[in-house]
């Protein structure tokens, strides 16, 4: 199975970034930061192409659509990874507000992008897997899209609150 079918391969393709940023931590400590965010970007990126998206539709267009599923994962990814790294740099006690708000103004420039790209993806990915055509109505991709579309219901006006109010107030 791990040799013989796009699956297997693709889960040991998954497994070679870890291995990699392991042999990075141990010979060049310094690139930690920078390789780890690639090789978790590249690990993120490769589950698009065995995604529900990209499984749904016709042959011709699984290649499409599992870009489109890891444009979204990596956009969703790169979004929750901001916030959470933002926040020892938000809680911490500092006098030295012009770091916190450099760091704070480069998160909302990428976050715009990043949640554009969630949306877009996200909306081609739901198209996919609906097959409005077909009328293939997967029942489990239904139980999850409510939620899907709240946390997207939340994160657009988040968004656009960052963008012009936030923002130019920094």
């Amino acid at each position: 199975v791990a040799l013989g079918t796009l699956f297997g391969r693709l889960a040991l393709a998954r497994c070679a970034p870890f291995l990699a940023f392991r042999l990075v931590v141990c010979l060049r400590p310094a690139l930690t930061d920078a390789a780890g965010s690639a090789l978790a970007g590249a690990s993120l990126a490769l589950l698009g192409w065995t995604s529900h998206a990209a499984a749904a539709v016709a042959e011709d267009y699984n290649s499409l659509f599992a870009v489109s599923d890891a444009v979204h994962l990596l956009a969703g990814g790169f979004w929750i990874g901001g916030l959470i790294a933002l926040i020892p740099s938000v809680t911490a006690k500092t006098d030295n507000k012009t770091v916190l708000v450099a760091r704070l103004r480069l998160f909302s420039r990428w976050a715009t992008g990043a949640v554009a790209l969630l949306i877009l993806a996200g909306t081609a990915n739901g198209i996919a897997i609906l097959d409005f055509r077909g009328m293939r109505w997967s029942i489990a991709y239904l139980t999850c899209l409510p939620f899907k579309l709240v946390l997207a219901g939340i994160l657009v006006p988040l968004e656009l609150t960052n963008l012009f109010a936030v923002l130019p107030g920094l």
